[in-house]
């Protein structure tokens, strides 16, 4: 029989067990944006069990012993300075699932903390290959044709929703099975102590062939996703951990005059800004337009330096800011390249805008530790793989954006929680006198209680919202207006300060005609995640409604945040038209037809046409 806290833990490591290795391919039916809210909402369900046994785990144990780090105080830090930067310190906050994920990933890095033991570590180091492999497995059947993708532009998503992500995922595994596969034996010597090495075959089988296969099936794959981030960032960690395993650079420099060693920097620097050149020409438009997002981003941050636009609110922020920029200029290949978008595509520029200077420096903090904080002697090496591991995910940040993406956090947990657990210098402190232990257990179990109910509750409330959602947005495609409004109607009270959904809820008022009411809930969607498509919603219900100048405001906002598109202008066509505005209409229609085409398509042509017909007619 289990001893009571033995039985506890055990429960516990199976619940991480389906975080690591299962959550990853979560993918259920009857939600928008199925392939991120199933993850979230398993995810949900799965913390608020494991904060129930995290409890279960501190009241039966005799004495509470604390253990924790300077990595444990920075994280800390950041953690209750994210809640006060979005439930005080900006009142106005969105509805941010990734909110809900801060809170469930906080509990599920003191789960993690737990486990100290070297082998259980390892363990979850096997599994999240494991994961990997899994993973290329299911992009190679998206390739083969054998399963579908998740994005209709994309062959191959894995189970995420682009390729972008699903790379960001692969590349940071394949990482870490090329660190286990170069170090096995020493890896596996950690796992099982040295007297047993020669008496465990199959398990030294395991250790050999997982990583392996590991490398293997993701190189494969992470070629057809395209993302070179991902490429990034496998040979910057891969180079160094081939340095480390054969030490070829370091024989070679020994042997080497001054002169060659300088010559052979100039030369790598050289190469490196070559790569860089050529990675940047490989999809130069898609390179200009993370450019052109930092440079705007620049903007906010000059706005909002101290604390920032509040976290989770870059998206409530950034369209205004492009439409802005627009408005007063820029080039024209900016203008060309300019599209909606919801991310910086650099999590530090991001991270930055939305926590400001003062987020900013406990990050900078957090980081320091992370790379220079000393581990134990015996584990070293495995610190140090975990360290270039969270060192790829950080090449991948500059161009992407994994800290959207949950089984890319829940790896970055786990990775942090070991190495607070490795980190040498501890501060420790417990809680032995009788009185005191059983006052601070029982204020813990009624605390406790009320948080799992109420979080439980809250679950039930969220995953009832989207599916409401789901059906409203379904409803309003079948055009059935009056069944997906009593949906959305059902979903308000819960996502009211979701910018997408208060798009769709109020469109569907729109084409339902009841335009004082749709036009009621755009406006409150464009506090929480402007876009081009919410303010031609907004013009054409303005249109609607017969306020011209309102309608003429919104279309030209539309244009001003992606000039690439013809509608917005093709949409002011037929407002001059409408209200004789004989010259604007005029000159619109010399704009479009002298404009130059991004995507050809049968819209576009029927647009030109269109200002053709204008131009005949003021020339008749």
């Amino acid at each position: 029989m289990f001893k009571k806290n033995e039985l506890n833990k055990n429960l516990i490591i199976s619940f991480l067990i389906i975080l690591l290795g299962l959550l990853h391919l979560a993918h259920f039916s009857d939600y928008p944006h199925t392939t991120q809210l199933s993850k979230f909402l398993l995810l949900y369900l799965i913390s608020v069990v494991l904060f129930l046994l995290y409890l279960i785990n501190i009241l039966i144990i005799k004495n509470i012993k604390v253990h924790i780090t300077k990595l444990d105080i920075g994280l800390a830090i950041l953690f209750f300075y994210t809640i006060l930067n979005t439930s005080i310190f900006y009142r106005g906050a969105v509805f941010s699932i990734r909110y809900y994920e801060l809170l469930c990933l906080s509990v599920i890095y003191c789960c993690f903390r737990i486990f100290k033991s070297i082998q259980i570590n390892i363990f979850w180091i096997l599994l999240i290959i494991i994961s990997g492999i899994i993973q290329a497995i299911y992009g190679s059947l998206q390739l083969l044709g054998f399963l579908s993708s998740n994005h209709s532009n994309f062959k191959i998503t894995g189970s995420f929703f682009n390729p972008g992500p699903y790379a960001s995922f692969l590349s940071i595994i394949f990482v870490l099975s090329l660190g286990v596969y170069l170090f096995k034996n020493r890896v596996f010597r950690l796992f099982l102590g040295v007297k047993k090495v020669a008496t465990n075959q199959l398990i030294k089988f395991i250790f050999k062939y997982i990583p392996f296969i590991g490398i293997t099936t993701i190189i494969i794959v992470i070629p057809a996703t395209h993302s070179r981030a991902s490429w990034l960032a496998i040979v910057f960690s891969s180079l160094i951990l081939l340095e480390l395993r054969f030490r070829c650079l370091k024989r070679f420099l020994f042997k080497i005059s001054i002169f060659k060693k300088y010559l052979l920097l100039v030369v790598s620097f050289v190469l490196f800004i070559i790569g860089l050149l050529a990675i940047y020409f490989l999809k130069k438009d898609s390179s200009d337009g993370r450019l052109l997002i930092w440079k705007i981003s620049h903007s906010i941050f000059k706005d909002y330096p101290v604390l920032g636009v509040g976290f989770d609110k870059f998206k409530s922020n950034y369209m205004n800011y492009q439409a802005s920029y627009f408005e007063q200029g820029g080039t024209f290949q900016e203008k060309f390249i300019a599209d909606n978008t919801i991310y910086a595509f650099n999590e530090f520029i991001q991270f930055f805008i939305e926590n400001g200077v003062v987020g900013g420096f406990i990050l900078m903090y957090i980081l320091y530790i992370v790379l220079f904080e000393k581990l134990n002697k015996e584990n070293i090496l495995l610190g140090i793989i975990v360290k270039l591991v969270l060192l790829s995910i950080g090449v991948i940040s500059f161009f992407s954006y994994p800290s959207q993406i949950l089984p890319i956090k829940i790896i970055l947990v786990f990775l942090l929680s070991f190495l607070s657990n490795e980190i040498k210098i501890k501060y420790s402190f417990s809680l032995n006198k009788k009185w005191v232990t059983y006052r601070v257990k029982s204020g813990l179990f009624f605390l406790g209680i009320i948080i799992v109910y109420n979080s439980f509750k809250r679950l039930c409330i969220l995953d009832w919202s989207f599916q409401c959602n789901y059906r409203g947005m379904v409803y309003s495609r079948e055009g059935d207006y009056e069944l997906s409004i009593k949906e959305f109607e059902k979903s308000f009270p819960v996502l009211k300060k979701d910018g997408e959904f208060m798009t769709n809820y109020g469109r569907t008022l729109f084409f339902d005609k009841k335009y004082d009411e749709a036009l009621s809930v755009l406006k409150k969607a464009k506090e929480h995640q402007n876009s081009s498509v919410l303010e031609i919603y907004l013009g054409d219900c303005y249109k609607s409604m017969g306020k011209y100048k309102e309608s003429e405001l919104s279309y030209k906002r539309a244009l001003y945040m992606v000039p690439s598109r013809f509608y917005p202008m093709y949409l002011l066509l037929v407002l001059y038209r409408e209200t004789n505005n004989t010259t604007k209409a005029v000159l619109i229609a010399k704009e479009i037809l002298n404009k130059e085409i991004k995507v050809p398509s049968i819209a576009v042509k029927e647009i030109q046409e269109k200002a053709n017909e204008m131009i005949k007619i003021n020339r008749n």
